[in-house]
């Protein structure tokens, strides 16, 4: 199996506090006979993480995190080695050759491989088609998130609150992402601007974060916006933006900023849910700092 190599001690928080809420949901379901659990692992990689110094010859997420060197199981497996299992298990990665480490994997889990479903796609477009296809009154459904960049769209995320029967937690790539594409001086460039509306749903943080200068330079002339926003407060708008689809009382209130070596802010751990008991487990997951029985 291809080593995935990943980095930090933010790698393992996310993956704590997924292993807390997937064996609480798990329990909770365990005698619902009327309803099938599905586990959902989009952008799932090969799910594995290695994390150690930097290898030229392997793909480094965040070299910031280069001193965290031991070996973690990733989301993946996580899920799988949860009790009581899921119903079904879904992993839905784009690249090939982490989608054959993935259907490897089942090897490793004989008595829930026919549990699990291993597909080569685009994330979005999959799922969306996934959620279109499925019986929601007898489903339920955790699905995780946890993209390489900004590959999320927010139809996507509509689509999942519209079903009211999927917990998701979503990892944000508010410092990585969204706010080193915007630009300082003037608006991002077009390419970057689009993906900015596609992430976020809509153009309106063109008005929340950028202002007209109200001053120029000597000879007349200077940037057209200003970039006004950091991590807080994109991360704030962020949060608003999923109350907006799934309801005040459908987020987890305290999201947990995710931060690397030098204490910068990268990701922003999010949930949201029709679910109000999911809502508290996951908030208290959120604010506190689970055991570390989910990664070794």
């Amino acid at each position: 199996m291809a080593d995935q190599v990943f980095g930090g001690k933010w790698t393992e928080e996310k993956l704590i506090r997924l292993r807390g809420y997937l064996e609480a949901y798990t329990q909770i379901f365990k005698d619902r006979n009327w309803a099938t659990t599905v586990y959902v692992d989009a952008f799932a990689g090969t799910g594995e993480i290695v994390s150690k110094a930097h290898d030229a010859s392997k793909s480094v997420v965040d070299t910031d995190e280069q001193e965290f060197a031991r070996f973690l199981i990733g989301s993946a497996q996580v899920a799988l080695l949860v009790n009581p299992p899921f119903d079904q298990y879904l992993f839905i990665e784009k690249d090939s050759m982490k989608t054959a480490d993935l259907l490897e994997m089942k090897s490793a889990f004989p008595d829930r491989a026919d549990r699990i479903k291993v597909v080569q796609a685009e994330a979005n477009s999959y799922l969306l088609d996934w959620i279109n296809r499925t019986k929601w009154r007898t489903t339920r459904a955790v699905v995780f998130l946890d993209p390489y960049g900004m590959q999320v769209e927010w139809k996507l995320l509509e689509a999942i609150a519209v079903t009211h029967a999927i917990d998701l937690w979503l990892l944000v790539p508010i410092g990585l992402g969204a706010n080193r594409m915007m630009t300082q001086s003037d608006l991002p460039k077009l390419e970057w601007q689009n993906r900015l509306t596609a992430f976020f749903g809509n153009d309106d943080w063109k008005q929340r974060f950028y202002r007209i200068p109200q001053q120029t330079n000597l000879f007349g002339d200077g940037p057209s916006h200003e970039k006004a926003a950091n991590f807080d407060e994109l991360a704030s708008y962020f949060v608003e933006r999923l109350r907006d689809i799934f309801g005040d009382e459908g987020v987890a209130p305290n999201p947990l900023t995710l931060r690397n070596s030098r204490n910068s802010p990268m990701y922003l751990l999010c949930f949201a849910s029709a679910n109000k008991t999911g809502v508290k487990i996951a908030d208290w997951l959120l604010t506190n700092k689970p055991k570390r029985e989910g990664t070794r």
